[in-house]
């Protein structure tokens, strides 16, 4: 009697063990259903997506952060590098997306322009056009700019030449391998000047003045793009996209 009561009570739990296993089972595959519908959907997954030196980080700190809680279930997995970096690994497949400022010529693939920022001078405050609200194109012809050669150094080096230059005569421009925090120190100091994004004049610098910089057609300006490859097929990058384009309003470029 008592093996018949144990073997009874060893097929009640084996049941019941198993029971409990299938309904894990079946809750599994349920989740791995709901997870599979939520990615081909691009509400689930991953995006990589790089940004260059030069992009401002508030402004992209407020695309990354409309994403991620308009989509929960997308990881976002986000490096910096140099504009040339970014469109070499994003034709290998490293990133989804790459974000630079000025036009991304290196790519030949798809791209869309996203927001542009006015072009500010950047002046000591010892300097006489510190005190100006605006600073004409030409009140700069006769001054000696520092660039720096990372981003967007090449692309403000062709507004200034754009700008300034006339048939036999251009201006005075050096571009060094530092970083533009570091131009900004040596713009302090007196002996030249620089052009910036308009997100630097967030930045604190004592000795630094930042003035919008126009002309008679108004201020200039510097827009930054988004690149991706064609036969990138990833979900949650074409949600990603979707997102820039309804919240920024760009322009697709050819």
């Amino acid at each position: 009697m008592t093996n018949g009561f144990y073997s009874r009570l060893d097929e009640t739990w084996g049941s019941g063990h198993m029971a409990h296993a299938s309904r894990r089972l079946f809750a599994e595959i349920d989740e791995m259903v709901a997870a599979s519908r939520l990615a081909d959907r691009g509400e689930a997954g991953v995006v990589k997506i790089g940004f260059g030196l030069g992009v401002s980080t508030s402004k992209l700190r407020t695309v990354l952060a409309e994403y991620i809680k308009t989509f929960p279930g997308i990881r976002l997995n986000v490096t910096e590098r140099s504009r040339s970096r970014l469109i070499t690994v994003l034709g290998s497949g490293e990133l989804d997306v790459a974000i630079v400022a000025g036009q991304a010529r290196q790519h030949n693939g798809p791209s869309m322009s996203l927001w542009s920022e006015r072009i500010v001078a950047a002046v000591s405050i010892r300097h006489p056009l510190s005190n100006s609200d605006a600073i004409d194109w030409s009140e700069l012809k006769d001054e000696t700019f520092l660039l720096s050669q990372r981003d967007p150094g090449s692309d403000l080096r062709n507004i200034i030449l754009k700008k300034l230059s006339s048939p036999g005569d251009g201006p005075n421009i050096e571009t060094w391998d530092v970083s533009n925090e570091n131009v900004l120190g040596m713009v302090e100091a007196g002996l030249h000047v620089s052009v910036h994004c308009e997100s630097w004049t967030s930045l604190a610098y004592p000795g630094v003045r930042f003035r919008e910089v126009r002309d008679a057609s108004g201020p200039s300006h510097i827009t930054f793009t988004a690149c991706w490859e064609e036969h990138n097929k990833n979900p949650a990058l074409a949600r990603f996209l979707e997102s820039l384009r309804k919240t920024h309003h760009p322009t697709l470029l050819p």
